[in-house]
Parts: structure tokens; C-alpha cells; sequence
């Protein structure tokens, strides 16, 4: 058989090859060598490509299945309004839809969305596959929101870097489970801490405040007209009232010495006075006046008990 003076299939080689006089045996020749190679049911799929007809078909349809390989770049380019890549997944599969998978060794990348314009274009939105519920939001200015099963219920961060929790359907807004502490920072000049404002409070004004303020002064802030609570063992300890009134509930240990027991049997002393100028030889009347006096003020401190 003659060398091919090209390629299978059409080409102006093979066009212009053929002779001013010919015969049938070249004709045969040309289609055998030439022509059959140009027609597509005669292709091998391949890297995805698949082709469903054959020579005994009028026709032939050529498509993409998997599993493939296809060595990029590769661009898709929108029409209209239409999605430029669907993908979807194997119902009943328990398999991803899609993976992305880096290069597996350092420096090597993942996914890089460029997407969304200013706050009204998502880069990212990941829903529910019936799309009535959006989990999570990242938008071209960067601010982005996780959703719980209710609205406004989960996290979002605005484009300046402010960040929010909602108020969950139940239970803690935010627990934190930390092998160390849990720090709040901040640079010089600035203050640091944690800002609580419950019953409808606001923050900043009816507040609760723990932290330091800019000069590195340590503060425990009740900024709300309301009493200060400090308890242990789910009971009151210390009740710091709202006009400032200090009641401390248990005995009261100073300069680092245990606390004593109370003193009792005082019993209700009798004529208390103050003596408003006390003499230097007070009489035994001014005496018992000033003694129980300081008897009633020591039982209504608590240390004396009746």
C-alpha cells in the first residue's frame, strides 16, 4: 500500500494530491487512507471524550463522562444568563459532588475565588439543597455570615472587621474550649476587655466591663444602675448595691489572716449612746454608754453576734 502523504482525514496535502486522471483503486485507496480517518465514527475517546456511534450508525454523538483526567488550563465561558459549570453529584452516592485537590506538596494552592463586587455580589453561597436555606455568605467586600437554622442566628463579620453573634435558637451564644487562657489584647494606648450588656443593655453605656483601660488601670464596671453581684457556689458572696452599699455574706479575713468566726452571747446592750465629747476621766455611766454603743455598731457590722 502507498505511504500516506499526510495525516488521516482532509487536508489540502490530500486534496491537492489527488490526480488530474484516477481511478477506482486510488479512489478505494483515498477513502481507506484519507477519508475514514475524517469521519468521527471512526474516533477513539479518550481523557473524557466519548463517542457513542460506530460505523454501522448514520450518525455519531461525541460527549464528556468520567472518571477523567484533563490536563489544563482550562476556561468555560458564560452565555446569557446561564451558570457556565453545573455540577452535579450521584443521588444516594454519600460522595462530593466536587474535590479540589492541591498540588500535595509545599507551596502548592487549592481554590482561588475571584468573585463578587462590593456588597451586593457573593463570592461564595453555600445553601441547602432545596436553596431555602443559606449557611453560609461571603461577599465582594469581604463581610460574610454563617447561618444557623433561624435567621440571624449565627456569625457575621462586616467589611470593617467587626463581628457579631446572634442569638441562637437555644443555649450559649458561644462556648470556648481552650487548653489555655482565653486573652483579649490590644495595643498601647487602647483599652482591652469584655463588654456584657443582658435585659435589652446597651454597650458602652448600661454595660458590664471587665478589663483595663488605656492606661492599664484593671476594672470591673457595672455601668448599669443595678447592684453588683460576686458569687461562689451558686450564692451570694458580695452584693455591691447600686448606691454603693458593700454587704459581704460570710466572715472577713484580713491582712491575709483567716477569717475568724463570728463572736456571739453579746446579747442587746442596754442604754447605748454615743458620748459626743468623750472626757479623759469619763464617769462609769458615759462609760457603759460609749462601751455598748460600740457593741450595737460591731453586731450591725456582723463580727459580734447576739
Amino acid at each position: 500500500m502507498t505511504a500516506l502523504i499526510s495525516k488521516p482525514g482532509i487536508t489540502s496535502v490530500s486534496t491537492l494530491s489527488i490526480p488530474v486522471d484516477w481511478d477506482k483503486v486510488w479512489f478505494r485507496n483515498f477513502i481507506q487512507n484519507q477519508l475514514k480517518g475524517a469521519d468521527v465514527r471512526n474516533a477513539i475517546g479518550a481523557n473524557g471524550i466519548t463517542i457513542t456511534g460506530n460505523i454501522s450508525t448514520p450518525y455519531a454523538t461525541i460527549g464528556i463522562s468520567g472518571p477523567a483526567t484533563i490536563t489544563g488550563p482550562i476556561t468555560i465561558n458564560a452565555t446569557g444568563s446561564n451558570i457556565p459549570l453545573y455540577v452535579m453529584g450521584t443521588t444516594g452516592s454519600g460522595q462530593y459532588a466536587m474535590r479540589i485537590d492541591g498540588g500535595g506538596t509545599s507551596g502548592d494552592l487549592g481554590l482561588n475565588l475571584r468573585a463578587g463586587f462590593a456588597v451586593s455580589g457573593d463570592a461564595i453561597n453555600v445553601a441547602n439543597a432545596a436553596h431555602t436555606h443559606t449557611a453560609f455568605q461571603l461577599s465582594g467586600d469581604g463581610h460574610f455570615t454563617f447561618n444557623g437554622s433561624i435567621a440571624n442566628s449565627g456569625l457575621s463579620m462586616n467589611a470593617a472587621g467587626n463581628v457579631v453573634i446572634g442569638v441562637p435558637a437555644s443555649g450559649v451564644s458561644l462556648a470556648i474550649n481552650s487548653l489555655v487562657v482565653c486573652s483579649v489584647a490590644s495595643g498601647a494606648g487602647n483599652a482591652a476587655g469584655w463588654e456584657i450588656a443582658g435585659n435589652g443593655n446597651t454597650i458602652s453605656s448600661t454595660s458590664l466591663f471587665v478589663g483595663q483601660d488605656g492606661f492599664g488601670t484593671g476594672f470591673l464596671d457595672q455601668r448599669a444602675n443595678a447592684q453588683l453581684i460576686i458569687r461562689t457556689n451558686e450564692t451570694n458572696r458580695i452584693v455591691i448595691a447600686a448606691g454603693g452599699s458593700v454587704t459581704v455574706v460570710g466572715a472577713l479575713g484580713v491582712n491575709n489572716l483567716s477569717p475568724p468566726a463570728q463572736v456571739t452571747g453579746w446579747g442587746t446592750p442596754a442604754g447605748p449612746a454615743v458620748v459626743a465629747t468623750f472626757p479623759a476621766t469619763p464617769t462609769l455611766a458615759q462609760c457603759g454608754q460609749a462601751i455598748g454603743e460600740i457593741i450595737v455598731a460591731l453586731k450591725n457590722f456582723g463580727l459580734f453576734g447576739a
